[in-house]
């Protein structure tokens, strides 16, 4: 390991690790960290959360204990001055508590391991500061994975969240933005960074295979985290609800507790399941047994569950400026987008009648979706942004 290139990345690591996250951002981790082994490269994924360091495939992942933990918080108070100091004035007491406990055994696992590359996953992790003053010659990248949608932020300069998300893009050397929508969001709240880099979320499609099954009259929902106040589930049922149509149709939907709250006493002509997170082998059988994927969300980062289906050859309705991307790249006919903001629930309903009636083929897209978008070929990107030689 002395002579390989380490890349630490600050992340959750995924379930499939050994970690005890699901959802996308975790498994972009697992996948980019699993490439970067075929090239030689030492992956190294700082989880706080772990509560303990090992092993998993060849990733290291790398946490602390309680007793560390409190180490870390009481160096952070009196010998960084954390709580007190007006530098840090831009972050809030829960920001600040989250950084204490990582500062001192990051330092010490960056200064033993000799890494000179830091990836950052998410602009809004309140550590990217300390790294950039204990280190100020190391190479940081932060990832991007949707800042706006942080609910305290406002288009201020006075407002402390944008005052971090900026001196975090003023601390890195390269920000990746995962797609054309979160470079229009950065030029809204007018961020500076030094050198941005476009690279649209890759999938692994080897994991995500047509299965050949048989289409159910099944309609699909995938957004378990903020089912309701981003992605929009309350507008799945009422659309359904509102037509007769969809009375031989059966609602699966991957969402959250609220949703299950939503549903409670809640008088509906179809049938649905209402799911937690589920295993990736099980979430794949979904995506090829169902006739339509819909997650007309408020806003998308990326819109990876899209890409999932559209893999498949399982058609989508989604946030329609990311599937309005989608559609540059591989064509209008993947599905439909929708706009919460201006179209209403009848709308919905209509679009999806439209796709279930028309009976939308994706056969041939999955080989386009793989020149443009699997990590075999992403990863270049990715190197070069490192500034690691390659080829």
């Amino acid at each position: 390991m002395a002579d390989k290139i380490k890349i630490l990345q600050i992340a959750r690591a995924s379930r499939n690790i050994g970690g005890q996250h699901t959802g996308g951002i975790a498994k972009h981790v697992e996948d980019l960290s699993s490439c970067l082994l075929k090239y030689g490269i030492q992956p190294i994924i700082w989880d706080f959360t772990a509560g303990r360091s090992f092993e998993k495939e060849g990733i290291l992942i790398r946490s602390n204990s309680i007793f560390a933990k409190i180490f870390s918080l009481t160096y952070s108070v009196f010998k960084q001055n954390l709580f007190f100091n007006s530098q840090y004035k831009f972050l809030s007491l829960r920001e600040k508590f989250i950084a204490g406990i990582q500062v001192y055994q990051l330092k010490r696992l960056i200064e033993k391991t000799g890494i000179e590359k830091i990836h950052v996953h998410s602009l809004n992790r309140p550590i990217t500061e300390f790294i950039r003053q204990m280190f100020p010659d190391i190479f940081i990248v932060v990832t991007d994975h949707g800042f706006w949608q942080n609910k305290q932020l406002k288009n201020c300069p006075e407002n402390k969240a944008w005052q971090k998300l900026q001196h975090n893009i003023s601390c890195a050397d390269e920000v990746i933005l995962i797609s054309k929508f979160a470079r229009s969001m950065h030029n809204k709240f007018n961020f500076k960074c030094k050198k941005y880099t476009l690279i649209p979320n890759p999938i692994r499609l080897n994991q995500i295979p047509v299965l050949g099954l048989e289409k159910k009259k099944q309609i699909l929902f995938n957004g378990y985290n903020k089912s309701i106040t981003v992605k929009n589930f309350h507008i799945v049922v009422d659309a359904m609800n509102s037509d007769k149509f969809f009375e031989d149709y059966r609602l699966l939907a991957i969402a959250d507790d609220e949703s299950r709250n939503y549903m409670k006493g809640k008088d509906v002509r179809f049938d649905y399941e209402i799911l937690g997170p589920q295993n990736w082998e099980t979430l794949i059988e979904m995506y090829n047994t169902s006739q339509v994927l819909v997650v007309p969300s408020k806003s998308e980062s990326f819109g990876l569950v899209y890409l999932e289906s559209i893999a498949v050859e399982t058609p989508v309705i989604g946030f329609n400026l990311m599937i309005d991307e989608f559609k540059e790249v591989l064509g209008d006919g993947i599905g439909e987008g929708f706009d919460s903001e201006n179209e209403t629930h009848q709308d919905l309903a209509s679009k999806i009648k439209k796709i279930l009636q028309s009976k939308i083929s994706l056969k041939g897209l999955r080989e386009h979706v793989e020149k443009v978008y699997d990590w075999d070929r992403k990863i270049f990107e990715f190197l070069t942004v490192y500034q690691i030689r390659h080829g």
